[in-house]
C-alpha cells in the first residue's frame, strides 16, 4: 500500500477555474488528525470546567439572593417592632405618665441605652419568698384554741 495520496482540486481563482495536483503523505495526514483531536478535548475540557465555574457562581448568586431577601424580611420585622415600641412607649409617657421602668417592663427596647433588668422589674414566681408551711396542730390543741375564742366572744 502506498505511503502517498495524490488527490485534484479543483479552484476558482479570478473566475478561472484551477486544478491543482496535490501529494500528502498518510502519516502526515494521521498527524494532523491526532492533533486537531487533542486539540478538541482540550478545549471541550476546557468548556466544561467553565460551565462548572459558571454554575457555581450562579448557585452562590442565588444563595446571596436567599440570603440577602431573609435579612430583607428580619429589618422590615424589627423596623415594625420598633415602631410599635416607640409608639407604645410614648403613649405610655404621655397619657399614663408611665415611668422608665414602667415602659421598659412592658417592651423590650434593644436601643434603649440605658436597659432595665427584668429582675429588677418583676420578680419570678420561684424567686418570691416563700410562706412557711401550716403549723401542724393536734386534736388537743384546736380544742384549746376552740374554747378560748368561745370565751373571747
Amino acid at each position: 500500500m502506498s505511503k502517498q495520496v495524490k488527490f485534484n482540486i479543483q479552484l476558482s481563482v479570478d473566475g478561472q477555474k484551477v486544478v491543482v495536483a496535490a501529494k500528502t503523505s498518510v502519516e502526515d495526514l494521521a498527524q494532523g488528525l491526532s492533533k486537531a483531536q487533542e486539540k478538541g478535548e482540550r478545549v471541550r475540557d476546557t468548556l466544561i470546567k467553565f460551565n462548572q465555574a459558571a454554575l457555581a457562581f450562579q448557585n452562590l448568586s442565588t444563595s446571596l439572593q436567599q440570603v440577602t431577601g431573609l435579612m430583607s424580611s428580619y429589618t422590615q420585622a424589627y423596623n415594625v417592632q420598633l415602631q410599635a415600641e416607640t409608639q407604645l412607649s410614648t403613649v405610655m409617657r404621655e397619657r399614663m405618665n408611665a415611668t422608665e421602668g414602667d415602659i421598659a417592663a412592658i417592651a423590650t427596647q434593644p436601643h434603649v441605652k440605658k436597659k432595665q433588668e427584668p429582675k429588677k422589674l418583676l420578680p419570678f414566681p420561684w424567686e418570691k419568698p416563700r410562706k412557711p408551711k401550716a403549723e401542724v396542730v393536734s386534736r388537743e390543741e384546736e380544742r384549746k384554741r376552740f374554747e378560748r375564742l368561745m370565751r373571747k366572744s
